[in-house]
């Protein structure tokens, strides 16, 4: 995939090496929450305690949240970030020719 990429762009735009993973459930959950994907991390919490008290009153749970776990794909994000950042400072880094 990454040589089809790069034969498609060819220069034009970098070829990052973080992987990020597909999580549909994650992908629903900030949609419909507007949450950011590490945001999720805490939320996910929260649900998981708010379904259990439900259930513990013996009322019906609410409508929660469809991932259980989004700490993977946010560090995937986190990691990209900083690749990206240090691609920016490495091409400010660079002399321009005149």
């Amino acid at each position: 995939m990454r040589d089809t990429i790069a034969q498609v762009v060819g220069a034009a735009a970098p070829i990052f090496d973080t992987p990020i993973r597909h999580l549909e459930s994650a992908a629903v959950d900030a949609r419909r929450h507007g949450r950011l994907v590490h945001e999720l991390e805490d939320a996910v919490s929260e649900d998981r305690s708010a379904r259990l008290a439900a259930l513990r009153a013996g009322e019906k749970p609410g409508e929660g949240l469809f991932v259980s776990n989004a700490t993977s794909l946010a560090n995937d994000y986190q990691d990209f970030t900083r690749e990206l950042l240090k691609r920016i400072a490495e091409l400010e880094s660079k002399e321009i020719p005149a």
